[in-house]
């Protein structure tokens, strides 16, 4: 039985908001050791995934309709590959269409292609600093790129024919997490030690590459209570605008907080936009945004939060067995999010149909998806509300829990099915009603 829901509330600012949507499995995974090292598109249509297949195989996929549909590009055996020095790849980056860059959980060398990986030439970063592994690489340009680990940056005016080592100084803890500032200087994410006295906890070091000179860029978070947060990502999405994402320790084993920082200003300040007190995942690992405003973050274990307004609200995608793994990766096809994790396979973000924003309070608010509501309650006391439906008649009809959160992160309350009328629907907190509203059921 098709059924329409109209649905009114106290206060009303109708606008479109997100569209009502659905992961959908476009490339299944070859077997159950498939480690995804990365997945990028460099336009709307043209789309790479790099899989390494358990100490056997590396394939890499191609699509060239934006996702839809893959087809393996390259198959490259270990048994001709030199493994003596180093253990199995980490993770592939690429720049453009032709140059791949391959880094090792354990070796200073970079596997690099220039002809869109139909041959790599191994570059060798010798070194005599025990932390082997390269965690991040960025090339500014066509020659111009970086490398680090915990005790040396690595930085190349040539696509790494040669190379130039700057020993990091010890009072620094630089995570994997950096950007270039501009074309002489990189900002990275430095772990300060907790028992430092400073007043911030974490910040950015600047490396000047020209003068060789390192320097507080930014700071990040202040020392308090809480556990130290940690960094994972950055994503840039102009030459002012940039996100980052990462996690908070909860305490309770792996468990941790959901965090989101924003910068507008070239990285110099930062706003943190989301702390989700859930503690239900283990924090975001991977970021991507196709604009200033329109964005996907991800971390472990189906764990998938979007925005469409620059932050200010986020809606939480239910977890799936199928998606949930280690290692999550989104990217953007033009207008379409995909979505790869360790032996998911791939998959792609697709609309089932329009969900109106119909809520302007500023501490609620609801869309409507179809036969679900989608609710967020801005309350930074982290408490527990209510949702509780009825009918015309006062009876109770169901009944759900909701959590508040820093700024507004939607949860799904999915609807019974109901026969055509007037349906109320409170929140509440400790007894206390919040918000009202209602709608109407039309076969």
């Amino acid at each position: 039985m098709n059924k329409i829901f109209k649905i009114t509330f106290l206060i009303l600012s109708i606008s479109y908001a997100y569209s009502e949507k659905e992961w959908v499995m476009v490339s299944p995974p070859y077997g159950i050791y498939d480690d995804n090292m990365g997945i990028y598109c460099y336009d709307s249509l043209n789309c790479l995934a790099f899989t390494d297949i358990y100490y056997k195989k590396k394939f890499i996929q191609k699509s060239y309709n934006g996702g839809l549909t893959w087809e393996l590009s390259q198959e490259i055996d270990y048994s001709e590959v030199p493994l003596d020095s180093v253990d199995r790849p980490y993770r592939t980056f690429i720049f453009d269409s032709l140059q791949f860059y391959t880094l090792y959980y354990d070796g200073w060398v970079i596997d690099k292609s220039t002809n869109g990986g139909k041959t790599f030439k191994r570059v060798e970063l010798t070194d005599d600093f025990l932390d082997k592994r390269l965690d991040n690489l960025i090339m500014y340009s066509k020659y111009k790129g970086l490398t680090f680990n915990l005790g040396r940056i690595f930085h190349t005016l040539d696509n790494w024919e040669t190379f130039t080592s700057v020993k990091i100084p010890t009072e620094y803890y630089l995570d994997k997490s950096f950007f270039y500032i501009d074309s002489n200087n990189v900002a990275f994410f430095n772990k300060e030690l907790e028992n430092d006295t400073s007043e911030y906890i974490t910040n950015f070091i600047k490396y000047d590459l020209v003068n060789d000179e390192f320097s507080v860029y930014a700071n990040l978070e202040k020392r308090g209570n809480r556990a130290q947060p940690v960094l994972n990502e950055i994503s840039r999405v102009n030459d002012t605008v940039l996100y980052a994402c990462g996690r908070e320790r909860t305490g309770i084993a792996d468990l941790a907080y959901d965090l989101i920082w924003k910068s507008t200003d070239n990285g110099k300040n930062w706003e943190r936009l989301l702390r989700d007190p859930s503690g239900e995942t283990f924090g975001l690992s991977h970021l991507s945004f196709k604009n200033e405003k329109h964005g996907i973050a991800v971390g472990s274990w189906s764990n998938i939060i979007e925005t469409t307004d620059g932050g200010k609200t986020w809606r939480r995608y239910p977890e799936t067995q199928e998606m949930a793994s280690i290692k999550s990766e989104i990217t953007w096809a033009g207008e379409t999010a995909l979505y790869t994790a360790y032996a998911t396979g791939i998959f792609r973000l697709e609309t089932k149909s329009e969900i109106k924003d119909i809520s302007s309070n500023q501490r609620v608010k609801v869309y409507q998806s179809g036969h679900n509501l989608e609710i967020a309650i801005n309350d930074d006391t982290y408490s527990s509300y209510k949702f509780q439906l009825y009918n015309s008649s006062g009876q109770q009809l169901q009944s759900n829990k909701l959590n508040s959160n820093y700024g507004f992160v939607f949860e799904t309350v999915p609807i019974i099915d109901l026969y055509n009328g007037v349906y109320f629907y409170t929140l509440s907190k400790n007894g206390s009603i919040h918000f009202n509203g209602k709608f109407v059921v039309v076969e």
